[in-house]
């Protein structure tokens, strides 16, 4: 940076910074030192200027090695000084002018080196601005090479190289791999085949000590067993004949009771006329028409009591073919009132004319309920030799329910070895009861079959498998076919075709008794047991209702030939496209049917306790 040079006295002109002042070579001499006024103020402000101590040259320090002579001049320069008034008075000028010039410096020292700063601020635009400039030229550069085509190629080709690089290196990875686990499986499989070497030799000492404890132990059992055995066989044998002697007596017995033994109906008592006649009559949920024989009679099967004589009641009144209840017949004739003609599933059949009666149960008369007066009748099987008649149960306009205005009924079935009757309860005595856990299933009614009460059947368990019957195979369809029906007057449960063939062989795959030929006992599937007492061990067997799963005991599923004391039967057959929840499996359970709630509850209960 230049310096500029400020104005001075005269005598500063002649100085020479080539030669320092007080050196000996110095162009002034000794005298015109001395003789100077600012002598001694110069070489102060030189001691303290700023400038002097930035460019220090090496010649003060001589001063430390000067001649005596200095010595003199600063004793002489003293004296002149303390002689002079002069001098004091024109030293005091002297400092200011050289702070003066010392500030003038400064100043431009600052100036100077605001200006430096400036310049280089523009430098450094400058450079950002050059640097902006050649990015983007360079950018603009790169751009043009990769858009012409022959970069495009060089990158394409790098590219397919890259790939094909990569490819290699992965293709020579998974061979590496594929050999590592190769090895490690040829390792392992020599490994595991020396542990099953080893393993097997374990077994087979084992197996033999086994063998040797079981030959034993065997041995010993059979010693014991004989003598069980024997004992065994003796008490059988006491209790073989004390069952057979309680058998007969109670068959005695039951020959005299209200329910049906061997056909499998359930029947209920009734009273008809006034004054009122008791007479059974079969429970029939399947069937509308309520009827009992009657006077005068061209063709009726035995009953146990006398044939109803309407002649000899004052309530009896004939039902003309214009009324409503004629007009609730399927196909009514008018020859000679409204008569009609019903048949059944076993192909048992009714004839005779329609009337009203006044009906008593348990005390309650009611008037007016229609029934029929049948005088022609055909009983296929026995069924209905147990009885006097049938009193429909159904939902038509003709059944009982109906007739009596009741939204809700319920019975409780009776085991078919058991001597009590089995009860029947109609409106606000038709109710669940304590004792028992109630399961729910909807109701479901077929506008084209009104009669039928149907269930929602999902499903069957066989022991423990569930079987894989499609939930179709029970729907009810809109014609009325399919369906599965509750029926208390069907003694068996029958299911659709192909749904009892997968029952059939699951019973068959899980019971462990011997399959036996059911010869002339009208069932499909029987087991020989050892002994007439036997006590039946059979899977488990689950009715998956909607929103009920209804498991039924031993007693439900399986019934004996009387004929055959060591024959159990399933107490179930195919039953073509439609199927039927019989009475054998509703047997000690409280049924209990919601008519205008449209759902049907399940209670087990112990039903001759009721």
């Amino acid at each position: 940076m230049a310096r500029t040079v400020s104005r001075s006295p005269s005598y500063r002109r002649r100085y020479s910074p080539s030669s320092p002042v007080g050196h000996r070579h110095s162009r002034r001499s000794r005298r015109d030192r001395s003789r100077s006024p600012y002598s001694r103020s110069r070489r102060r402000s030189r001691s303290t200027s700023p400038r002097r101590h930035k460019s220090r040259s090496p010649t003060p320090r001589r001063r430390t090695i000067r001649s005596p002579t200095p010595r003199r001049h600063k004793k002489r320069r003293s004296t002149s000084s303390s002689v002079s008034p002069i001098n004091n008075k024109s030293s005091s000028p002297s400092v200011g002018a050289i702070d003066r010039k010392n500030a003038i410096e400064k100043l431009k020292i600052e100036e100077e080196e605001k200006k430096r700063r400036q310049r280089e601020a523009e430098l450094k635009l400058l450079e950002e601005e050059t640097a902006k400039r050649v990015e983007e030229a360079i950018r603009k550069q790169v751009e043009e090479r990769l858009n012409s085509e022959e970069v495009k190629l060089e990158i394409q080709r790098r590219i397919v190289e890259g790939r094909n690089k990569l490819l290699d290196e992965v293709a020579a990875q998974l061979e590496k791999e594929k050999e590592a686990a190769l090895i490690e499986a040829r390792q392992k499989e020599e490994q595991a085949r020396i542990e099953r070497e080893e393993l097997d030799k374990m077994l087979e000492e084992n197996r033999r000590r086994v063998e040797e404890a079981q030959k034993r132990e065997a041995l010993e059992q059979q010693r014991k067993e004989e003598e069980r055995y024997r004992e065994l066989e003796q008490l059988q044998r006491q209790k073989e004949e004390a069952m057979r002697r309680k058998k007969l007596e109670e068959e005695e017995e039951r020959s005299n009771q209200m329910k049906l033994l061997g056909s499998g109906e359930f029947y209920m008592d009734i009273a008809i006329g006034t004054p009122p006649n008791s007479y059974r009559a079969i429970m029939d949920t399947g069937s509308d028409l309520i009827w009992t024989q009657c006077q005068p009679c061209i063709n009726c099967f035995r009953q146990p009591t006398l044939i109803f004589d309407p002649t000899k009641s004052s309530s009896f009144s004939a039902v003309s073919c214009s009324s409503k209840l004629c007009d609730a017949l399927s196909s009514p004739t008018c020859d000679n009132g409204c008569e009609y003609m019903y048949s059944y599933a076993d192909g048992s059949r009714t004839e005779g004319t329609l009337g009203t009666e006044t009906f008593t149960f348990n005390k309650v008369s009611v008037p007016k309920v229609g029934f029929g007066c049948s005088n022609d009748n055909n009983d296929v099987g026995g069924g209905f030799s147990q009885g006097a008649g049938l009193v429909g149960l159904g939902g038509g306009p003709l059944s009982l329910v109906s007739q009596i205005g009741s939204g809700k009924f319920s019975y409780c079935l009776t085991s078919m070895g058991d001597i009590k009757p089995s009860s029947l309860l109609f409106g606000s005595l038709a109710k669940t009861k304590h004792g028992g856990t109630t399961k729910t299933t909807p109701l479901i009614r077929s506008p084209s079959q009104p009669t039928y009460y149907y269930l929602s059947l999902e499903g069957i368990t066989v022991g423990s498998t569930r079987l894989s019957i499609p939930e179709s195979r029970f729907a009810l369809n809109e014609d009325g076919s399919g369906g599965v029906m509750i029926d208390s007057g069907t003694t068996l449960t029958y299911l659709e075709d192909s749904s009892y063939n997968l029952v059939k062989q699951a019973f068959i795959a899980q019971t462990r008794l011997p399959v036996a030929n059911p010869g002339n006992t009208g069932l499909d599937l029987c087991f020989t047991v050892p002994s007439e007492n036997y006590d039946i061990q059979v899977p488990t067997f689950i009715f998956h209702f909607k929103g009920a799963d209804l498991e039924l005991p031993v007693e439900n599923i399986m019934i004996s030939d009387s004929s055959m004391s060591q024959l159990v039967c399933l107490a179930m057959a195919p039953g073509g496209d439609m199927s039927i929840f019989g009475n054998i499996q509703q047997q000690n359970i409280l049924v209990l049917y919601d008519i205008r709630k449209h759902k049907i509850s399940f209670t087990p209960r112990n039903c001759d306790r009721l």
